[in-house]
């Protein structure tokens, strides 16, 4: 049961067994096809192009010299690689929020703890990067979750074999930075890190050599990309020397990041569908209706868009239609599905038997959604959910709906399969 007290709703969710959710249909997906590249279209590109207006992001200058174009900026936030959120505590400021994941990774000797720090990196192209000074880390993609990023870190950018790292993942430091990216003037660039520690546990002479823990002190690894990085083996002094950020400072800031209001207001949506909004009949909306016989008000249908909840989007031949995004996640354990059953608000209880999910915003990816139902609805550490990226499935329907004066409302689905981790959070690689 996930409660939420400000809500004054309680949510029950159940292991059904993959036959029960078979018998319901609710995981018969008819009619689903496999998903191919997810952008969000057109629509998507319009909203983050107006919300930067609307926030007073000045590009005349994008795409010029060492700052890169819109379009750019637009296929990072769609593909999940950074997110548009605002900034509460400052009026209409626009924040570009990049995650990070890093690894302090120790190793005992006799000489004491060492920690193993990036000192160079040199780009496929020649190109090198002196004195780096970091833990080792990277961005996290946006259908990994933070162990899933550490795996690949330790994998790929470091190579440690035999090493036998532990780390510990139920718990980790977060702290963000921020700094103006000359890649984007005028918006800020936030770096939100979470840094997991791990250990060397292998006491394997030769292991402890080959790694640079004994003898030279140093490690180097070329990725799958063609990046060379270097590595050394530090001690606590040596890193401070250094100005190695080794851990979140105790009382670090953290700043008020919302997500950013997508969508219009309600007099220009009333000033919209008035002048220049075309139904399915041909024939423009009448606003009077909105509020009256079941229909939502303008107010509602305006809140509904400036939360990203829904959009408007102009079809190829003028009309225009209501598209609300859904993003279903069929989490497994075993061969058990996790199904949302029932809600309780305000003393009554709604029967549901359903798969969690959550509506998807314009400016959303959707495994940016996924783990955002993780978090937000099931109350789930998402480090121990792996969602497939390989296996998505969309659907669409459309039908008219009532509750906005006849328009016709399309309906899309983007089911991700997931799976519940068992055993124990400390994992050794």
């Amino acid at each position: 049961v996930v409660e939420e007290k400000a809500a004054e709703k309680k949510t029950t969710f159940e292991w059904w067994p993959e036959s029960k959710a078979k018998e319901t249909g609710l995981i018969e997906f008819k009619g689903a096809t496999p998903m191919g590249s997810d952008t969000n279209g057109e629509s998507s590109k319009q909203d983050i192009w107006t919300m930067l207006k609307d926030h007073g992001v000045k590009t005349e200058f994008w795409g010029k010299g060492e700052a890169k174009s819109v379009e750019t900026f637009v296929e990072e936030i769609q593909t999940g690689s950074a997110r548009i959120m605002l900034d509460a505590t400052k009026h209409k400021t626009i924040v570009r929020v990049v995650d990070v994941v890093l690894l302090r990774i120790a190793c005992k000797t006799k000489e004491g703890t060492k920690y193993l720090v990036k000192t160079k990196e040199q780009y496929p192209d020649g190109r090198v990067k002196e004195n780096v000074n970091q833990l080792a880390g990277t961005k996290k993609e946006p259908h990994e979750n933070s162990m899933q990023t550490a795996l690949r870190i330790v994998k790929d950018r470091l190579n440690l074999k035999d090493s036998h790292l532990k780390f510990e993942f139920a718990t980790c430091e977060y702290f963000e930075e921020e700094e103006d990216s000359p890649s984007y003037p005028g918006v800020r660039t936030v770096y939100r890190k979470e840094i997991f520690a791990g250990s060397v546990t292998t006491s394997d002479p030769k292991v402890l050599q080959t790694i640079g823990v004994t003898g030279s002190g140093k490690w180097e690894n070329q990725d799958s990309k063609g990046y060379t990085r270097s590595y050394n083996w530090l001690n606590e002094k040596e890193c401070g020397t250094r100005q190695v950020k080794m851990k979140a400072v105790s009382g670090n800031d953290v700043s008020a990041l919302v997500h950013a209001p997508v969508g219009i207001g309600e007099e220009d949506l009333k000033n919209f569908l008035e002048t220049q909004a075309i139904g399915e009949d041909g024939k423009k909306f009448d606003v009077s209706k909105f509020g009256e016989d079941g229909n939502k008000t303008l107010k509602e249908f305006s809140d509904e868009l400036s939360k990203g909840e829904a959009a408007l989007s102009r079809q190829p031949d003028g009309k225009i239609i209501r598209v609300v995004d859904v993003v279903v996640l069929k989490i497994t354990k075993g061969t058990d599905v996790l199904v949302e059953v029932k809600e309780e608000r305000g003393g009554k209880t709604k029967t549901l038997n359903w798969l969690p999910g959550v509506k998807r915003r314009p400016d959303e990816n959707m495994f940016l959604a996924a783990h955002r139902a993780i978090n937000k609805v099931l109350k789930v550490n998402d480090n121990f959910v792996s969602l497939n990226a390989s296996t998505v499935l969309v659907m669409e329907e459309k039908k008219q709906s009532p509750a906005y004066c006849g328009m016709h409302t399309v309906y899309k689905k983007r089911i991700i399969s997931a799976q519940l981790l068992m055993g124990d959070s400390a994992v050794v690689i």
